[in-house]
């Protein structure tokens, strides 16, 4: 990963220009090549998840103020797990919903743009079951500063506490990195001024090190340079250099096809094969596992 402020150092620094103009326009750049990265790439650190939990007679869930719009969900009762089938076409939500029968059990969901609302069918009966909402992430600009202190972790613990460090509500997603460690730690919870979350246990003890917490650059672990490549070749452009554009221009596109490669899953839930096989499988899920081609 890299701070988002390193990628800005990096960028005027190659282009030999740290004036305060330059430096607000390379980070806006910057944001520009992200959205242009992430909306050519399908990439799951796009993604993110949230839960809620049913409440007894509602059929509507607000979507989560940091989600673009939902991808899948899922309702948990006890501990079975239910997949409802979406319905996108409002006019055929409606129809399924001239009847109001209530019920746990969720067959459909739908989500309502106007109201940035989940609804299931049926409307659920009881309270307290879980709601997960799988969905991508709405994009916002990176702006924010680093801020800097002494914290502290125990190594397979996942509370940070400040010693100069101040924490904010605002931090939740953002990364803390402790010094002399190459990792960086996803903020996930605030509690106070001087304790927060972070999502995975922590490798090793930190015994009130410096501390950085920022904004990451968005992309997977040593591809962070595209958004820089991107960002000098547009600021060439601007500058009518074509062949320093062009330079970094090349670079971006090479770095980008290498992304899309290595992005690409080669895992699934439903297997697919060769509609030329004898044979062809089916999803792993359901039964029978095999099916006659």
């Amino acid at each position: 990963m890299k701070l988002f402020s390193v990628s800005v150092t990096d960028c005027t620094t190659r282009i030999n220009d740290a004036a305060t103009a330059t430096t607000t326009l390379i980070k806006a750049l910057l944001n520009e090549g992200i959205r242009f990265v992430t909306d050519t790439c399908d990439l799951e650190y796009g993604r993110t998840e949230a839960t809620d939990t049913t409440v007894a007679s509602q059929q509507g869930y607000l979507l989560p103020v940091n989600m673009l719009r939902p991808n899948s969900v899922m309702l948990t009762i006890s501990s079975t797990k239910y997949n409802p089938v979406e319905i996108s076409d409002k006019s055929e939500w409606e129809s399924i919903n001239s009847t109001s029968p209530k019920g746990d059990t969720p067959l459909y969901w739908f989500y309502d743009q106007e109201e940035r609302k989940i609804e299931f069918y049926p409307t659920p009966t009881s309270a307290g079951n879980t709601i997960t909402i799988r969905g991508f992430k709405k994009r916002y600009e990176i702006t924010a500063a680093d801020t800097t202190g002494t914290a502290s972790v125990t190594s397979g613990a996942r509370a940070v506490t400040s010693g100069t460090l101040t924490f904010t509500s605002a931090m939740i997603g953002q990364y803390i990195q402790f010094a002399n460690t190459d990792f960086f730690y996803e903020i996930t919870a605030f509690t106070s001024a001087n304790a927060v979350t972070i999502r995975e246990n922590a490798l090793k003890t930190i015994a009130a090190s410096s501390s950085t917490v920022g904004e990451v650059i968005p992309l997977p672990d040593g591809h962070e340079k595209i958004v820089m490549y991107y960002a000098i070749a547009q600021y060439y452009a601007i500058k009518e250099n074509a062949e320093m554009k062009n330079f970094y221009w090349n670079l971006f596109l090479e770095d980008l096809e290498i992304l899309k490669t290595r992005n690409v899953k080669t895992s699934k839930a439903i297997l697919r094969q060769s509609p030329y096989k004898a044979t062809k499988i089916g999803n792993v899920n359901n039964y029978p596992l095999l099916e006659a081609a």
